[in-house]
């Protein structure tokens, strides 16, 4: 159990705990519980057309239903439209990303 251990030790220290492209295939959620995952981004082919996609509100639907005994938040990636981000509020997600908010730009360092 060396990643779990990994993970105590990083949450431990103050880190939160982020898994990226969640949807991107179909996987076991049971790691957001034992892993006590802070945050699910999903995968911008998860949430494109999520208006008119009923498979894939439904498969948001099973994602948010494994995170409701957990402090997990889920976080939208990839919205261009308002009609997603309304279905996607309706959803539960926590926050979103994308072209909707704005457009990526260079971080100047």
């Amino acid at each position: 159990f060396p990643l779990r251990n990994a993970l105590i030790t990083l949450q431990k220290l103050g880190c939160s705990i982020a898994v990226d492209n969640v949807g991107k295939s179909v996987v076991n959620t049971g790691y957001i519980l034992d892993f006590s995952i802070d945050y699910l981004k999903l995968h911008p082919g998860l949430v494109r057309d999520i208006n008119i996609r009923k498979t894939n509100q439904m498969a948001l639907q099973s994602l948010m239903a494994s995170c409701l005994n957990s402090p997990t938040k889920v976080i939208a990636v990839g919205i261009e439209n308002n009609d997603e981000w309304k279905c996607l509020l309706k959803l539960g997600v926590f926050a979103g990303q994308g072209s909707l908010f704005s457009t990526a730009h260079p971080m100047s360092i």
